[in-house]
């Protein structure tokens, strides 16, 4: 197993917090920004297997994630920080937000799509959607999810076993400590739209142009459920 794809894969399971800003603008294109705090119980392992010292610039290679980003061609100005192996952030522009993903696939249906959007007259609809079935276009976007060693973490390697059966299965890797972080590990995704929003349906209006919505980090990687979230506006 790769020390990087160790560390990125480890890196998304413990993620304590993982907050996501989208600004969606009047012609579909977006600004996305993003943090990511990393939990004591991953630097508590990583340092244990002498993981932190084989990297000179923390626990992330930055310039991975950037040239990860950078695949997909509706996807530019990318930047990625961090000051500490705690904290990561970054940012980057998407020409439309209903392709983004989408590998090098092109018109899908709506309900194909991670993002879509529908206009009715004067109402546009938002609708997120992640399944097992539409993951398989995320993955051929991401090339990442498509090594080994994620790949068994994720929901394609897992669909016969429970949830239980799965933080059991983690419990070996990465001891008691790891497994509440996963459990407690939440996903937030902070929406905000050129308009007035009138409808949520996942989450909550926090302000007239703006929802959020959290997502339990669980339900992500094993997409035991389909996640579907809506948001209308005008």
């Amino acid at each position: 197993m790769k020390v990087l794809t160790l560390i990125v894969t480890l890196s998304l399971l413990l993620s304590c917090s993982s907050k996501h800003y989208i600004h969606i603008h009047e012609n579909n294109s977006s600004s996305i920004n993003f943090t990511i705090s990393n939990s004591d119980s991953l630097i508590r392992t990583l340092s244990e297997w002498g993981s932190i010292q084989e990297l000179k610039n923390g626990i992330i290679d930055l310039n991975e994630v950037k040239k990860e980003l950078l695949l997909d061609e509706n996807i530019s100005n990318v930047e990625v920080i961090s000051n500490n192996d705690t904290l990561y952030s970054g940012k980057f522009s998407t020409s439309d937000i209903t392709t983004l993903f989408q590998g090098s696939t092109r018109n899908l249906p709506n309900d194909a799509k991670i993002f879509s959007i529908e206009k009715n007259e004067d109402l546009k609809t938002l609708t997120i959607s992640l399944s097992i079935d539409n993951y398989k276009y995320l993955k051929k976007s991401l090339p990442i999810l498509q090594e080994e060693s994620l790949e068994m973490l994720g929901p394609d390697a897992n669909r016969d076993i429970s949830i239980v059966e799965y933080l059991d299965m983690m419990s070996f890797t990465l001891g008691d400590d790891g497994v509440k972080d996963i459990e407690s590990s939440n996903v937030k995704l902070y929406i905000t739209v050129d308009g007035s929003i009138t409808n949520v349906e996942g989450g909550k209006k926090i302000g007239d142009n703006q929802a959020l919505f959290s997502i339990p980090l669980l339900d992500i990687i094993l997409l035991k459920k389909g996640i579907k979230l809506l948001i209308s506006y005008t």
